[in-house]
């Protein structure tokens, strides 16, 4: 029976549209069957899912591409969910790493798409354009998708996270870089409340052979960070949206590769600034 699954299993889902509000990405999915607005948020470990859809553990289809079962339904999920609201508008769930750790995710930025994969099938495009020669980074082991990352030439380790439109760096490396970038303070909302924190701009930002500079970034001590150093991990900050809306990424979870691929700088610098677009107001910069 499981071979029998395996091989009706599909080898892509359809790509699927997303829409952006303060920088991230809100997409339809069907939970159990019924649709439902999810956050995509690589950087949180679990997913919830609003018990108003129902039962405990839930079937998550993106695309046509069944994801399996969750079990994330729970009064403690609704009211996380509820505090998003202000900021992103009413949602079902939210898609944490935990949903796509075994398939490989493909988003196009400047499509305004994704789509969920089998392991293996990395970063293309909806229509099929040129983009940059692949840029395949491993995947080190852990909760979250990690790399391993140099900021302004300190070695470091960054969670990849969709869920944060800006780079993040924590205080003690910021402190640490030997050139730190000019600062000022913003307010941040994260999942812990909105938090004060200082914003920049990051002039070398290397993920393996990708290289990137003028990265939006803020800097505070994330609760969240501290949760993963206090298990074992040495991750000092987050890849972001002001990377990744540069090109068309996978994160292929069962590969344990991220792959990117470069869009033309004029795409690239038009993603950058219709990001930073959404980013102005009080709040400046989202971070869940």
């Amino acid at each position: 029976m499981a071979l029998a699954a395996a091989a009706c299993a599909p080898r892509h889902g359809e790509w699927v549209p997303f829409e952006r509000w303060v920088g991230l990405m809100i997409v339809e999915v069907e939970i159990d069957g019924e649709p439902a607005r999810c956050l995509l948020d690589t950087g949180s470990i679990g997913t919830l899912v609003s018990t108003s859809l129902g039962p405990v553990e839930t079937e998550v289809d993106v695309g046509g591409f069944p994801l399996g079962i969750v079990a994330a339904a729970s009064e403690e999920g609704d009211a996380l969910l509820a505090s998003f609201e202000p900021t992103l508008g009413p949602l079902d769930g939210l898609l944490g790493w935990d949903t796509f750790q075994r398939v490989a995710l493909t988003v196009d930025p400047a499509a305004g798409g994704l789509r969920v994969s089998a392991p293996g099938h990395r970063a293309s495009r909806v229509d099929d354009e040129d983009l940059g020669e692949p840029i395949v980074v491993d995947l080190l082991q852990g909760p979250l998708p990690i790399v391993v990352a140099e900021v302004h030439g300190v070695e470091t380790e960054l969670a990849v996270d969709t869920g944060a439109s800006s780079a993040m760096i924590v205080p003690s490396l910021l402190d640490a870089l030997p050139d730190p970038p000019a600062t000022d303070q913003v307010r941040v909302a994260t999942v812990d409340g909105v938090v004060t924190a200082l914003r920049g701009s990051l002039d070398r930002l290397a993920v393996g052979e990708l290289l990137q500079a003028d990265v939006d970034f803020v800097s505070f001590d994330s609760a969240q960070i501290a949760v993963l150093v206090d298990a074992g991990y040495e991750v000092e900050g987050l890849v972001g949206e002001s990377s990744l809306v540069r090109g068309v990424f996978t994160l292929d979870g069962g590969r344990g590769e991220l792959t990117f691929r470069p869009y033309d700088d004029a795409t690239a610098a038009a993603q950058v600034e219709a990001l930073r677009e959404q980013l102005q107001g009080d709040v400046q910069t989202v971070d869940l």
